[in-house]
């Protein structure tokens, strides 16, 4: 009867020593795959967190582009919108579930995170094309503009070694005027790309009427000049 005792024991013992065993696989489990969701939650979250930085950025970086460029950079910042929401949805459907459901997803949310990535990179570099044209653009104008001051200055020049205190006058105005077009001039090349665009073709104008003012004051006096040598 004692020996029946103790091997009952011996058997219950063993029974609870492998519920034990097995209360902690099963917590041991639960905590890996505890770990498990919040670090890819956290590395989730924190590319959406970039994306969203990105989103904003890109939304600043078409303000500052014409509405015709506007609207590839529209389509390219919708692409990644819709990259984003699929990230969001597949991060959400993690809640709640079990490490063999989590690993299953890991493979899917490593690809949309890739995906993201992908368009991010993308969408980098044609803004970067955009803005090395729109530089290029700007760039080349301003340096055609400061070659038809410099010329215009030069007829200026001219005019203000003639005595005729009217011409003087003239001159002078000239002069003011071309100050004011050079600080314009500044600040346009300081400028975004649609307030350049929206801006330019009207200084180029107030530039050429300028020009021909100047032109018909030299003219003018081109003219008195050669009369007065005549009379005389």
């Amino acid at each position: 009867m004692y020996h029946l005792s103790r091997v009952l024991i011996v058997f219950v013992v063993g029974l609870l020593l492998v519920g034990c065993e097995e209360n902690e696989t099963v917590q041991e489990l639960n905590s890996e795959a505890d770990i498990l969701i919040a670090d890819v939650q956290t590395a989730s979250r924190s590319l959406l967190d970039r994306v969203d930085h990105n989103i904003e950025s890109i939304e600043s970086d078409m303000n500052d582009i014409d509405d015709q460029a506007s609207e590839g950079y529209r389509e390219a910042k919708g692409e990644l919108q819709e990259a984003k929401k699929a990230l969001a949805s597949e991060i959400q459907g993690l809640e709640g579930a079990t490490a063999d459901e989590i690993k299953e997803a890991q493979s899917e949310i490593d690809s949309l995170m890739a995906d993201v990535e992908h368009k991010l990179q993308r969408f980098k570099i044609e803004a970067a094309d955009k803005t090395d044209e729109f530089a290029a653009e700007a760039n080349a104008f301003m340096a055609t503009t400061g070659e038809k001051l410099e010329s215009i200055e030069a007829e200026i020049a001219e005019m203000d070694e003639e005595p005729q205190q009217e011409y003087r006058e003239m001159v002078a105005e000239l002069k003011t005027q071309r100050q004011e077009l050079e600080s314009e001039l500044n600040e346009l090349a300081d400028s975004s790309a649609e307030t350049f665009q929206s801006i330019r073709g009207e200084f180029a104008e107030r530039l050429d009427n300028w020009s021909r003012e100047v032109s018909k004051t030299y003219n003018e006096l081109t003219e008195a000049e050669g009369s007065s040598k005549m009379s005389a």
